[in-house]
């Protein structure tokens, strides 16, 4: 199903200038295949394209285009000094120089210390201080020549910052790159919106990023789900979107538009766009995305979950989980189903490699590893780090084969397939009840 947009080069313009004519950044961008083509087979504008290679060229920059398999490999050959891809790809960097810390002691010694530098450097930031501190930016030279080097040339040595949207950003993945000397700024947009809805400006730290913030010429409202109400900042509810950046409608599909779009009933005549994303606008109209309207349900206590919230929490804060999915519709309670980091649970449970950890199969079933996750849900409980108590999963069971787009259980911007996780392992799901 096609989409028909206004052209709106305005908005393109303006990401652009903020991100490029006004930073001079010789860009040589490199962009997630998935994420670029999956926007062009659907979409009928230009608009994206516009912003990813006309206007980069324009501005003196090259590109490289590469995908999830060899994003690596080509970040060390096109060495980019701006990278834009999806939140995943950030994860698996994190999770990447995590599991290399915990094999070597004496670097992991090094990287705290680099870290409790960075966290200075952050909070000088974010207090607006103003002036010279010379000491401490001596001292953030050395740890990001000597330490953080190590991880900015796994990017190619010339990152400058980095982008992000498609998907949910944990700030602590975001505040992570941010201290090791790569501002990471989050956009949120969808193909139905031209697609930039709200940006975050360019800063060294998160704070002084400001957050997400609607572009010129684009309205955020929060709405009540399946309503037109309009909430009050701080109520979340559904986003909504008015501006001349909507599109005209699906293709040949009036009966979806119409799903999508209404008429502000303020008598402006606007016209409103649906997102199907839930958030709360801040008194300073900065936007908090929390969750998938369409993914929300209620447990039989009457209480609603958002899974995906859950799911980022657990990955966050447990170094041995590579995936994770939540399911608790119309039940007591969550359950949850989880694809172990193979590699880090058996470092951590003195494991050598060999066929527990080469044939995943044989090792979903290992003791030793169910007490692991066990321990790990506990305490992650213990210090509220999963949300509220009747979110948290009850029961857990281990699954070997990773989520994925080959397996159909992945879109290609790498989102789970909820419905179908759900009926490929129905009958594992209902054990756990």
């Amino acid at each position: 199903m096609g989409t028909c947009l206004w052209s709106n080069d305005g908005i393109a313009q303006y990401v652009i200038s903020d991100y490029i004519y006004i930073y001079h950044y010789t860009v040589n961008a490199l962009i997630n295949k998935t994420y670029l083509t999956t926007y062009i087979k659907y979409s009928f504008s230009n608009t994206k394209i516009h912003i990813y290679i006309t206007d980069i060229i324009n501005a003196g920059g090259s590109m490289g285009i590469t995908d999830r398999d060899s994003i690596m490999e080509d970040i060390q050959e096109v060495k980019p000094t701006v990278l834009l891809t999806v939140p995943m790809m950030y994860n698996r960097i994190y999770d990447g120089v995590r599991a290399k810390l915990a094999n070597n002691e004496t670097k992991a010694k090094l990287f705290n210390f680099g870290m409790k530098v960075a966290r200075e450097r952050r909070e000088w930031f974010d207090e607006g201080k103003e002036g010279f501190a010379p000491l401490l930016f001596l001292k953030w030279n050395f740890v990001q020549r000597f330490i953080f080097s190590s991880v900015t040339n796994l990017l190619g040595g010339r990152i400058k910052f980095c982008c992000t949207g498609g998907g949910a950003l944990s700030p602590i993945i975001q505040q992570w790159f941010g201290d090791i000397g790569i501002p990471m700024l989050e956009g949120y947009g969808l193909t139905e919106t031209s697609p930039v809805v709200a940006l975050e400006r360019y800063g060294p730290t998160e704070k002084t990023q400001g957050g997400l913030q609607a572009v010129p010429g684009v309205e955020i409202i929060i709405v009540k789900p399946n309503e037109m109400e309009e909430l009050e900042n701080g109520e979340e509810g559904e986003i909504c979107v008015v501006g001349s950046n909507i599109m005209k409608g699906y293709y040949k599909r009036e009966d979806a538009t119409e799903e999508v779009i209404y008429i502000r009933p303020d008598g402006s005549n606007d016209r409103v766009f649906r997102t199907g994303d839930l958030g709360i606008l801040s008194k300073d109209n900065v936007l908090k995305i929390t969750g998938r309207a369409s993914e929300q349900y209620k447990l039989t206590n009457g209480k609603f979950v958002v899974p995906g919230n859950v799911e980022d929490k657990f990955k966050l804060w447990s170094p041995y989980v590579q995936q994770c999915f939540v399911y608790g519709l119309n039940k007591e309670y969550n359950v949850l189903l989880i694809v172990p980091d193979f590699d880090a649970c058996a470092v951590e449970l003195g494991i050598e490699k060999g066929e527990e950890v080469t044939n995943p199969s044989a090792y979903v079933n290992n003791d030793a590893l169910k007490q692991l996750f066990h321990d790990e849900l506990d305490k992650l409980q213990n210090d509220n780090k999963l949300g509220k108590s009747y979110e948290v999963p009850r029961q857990f069971t281990i699954i070997d084969e990773p989520f994925s787009i080959e397996n159909g259980l992945l879109t290609p911007k790498l989102s789970m397939k909820r419905n179908d996780i759900s009926k490929r392992y129905h009958e594992l799901i209902e054990s756990m009840y």
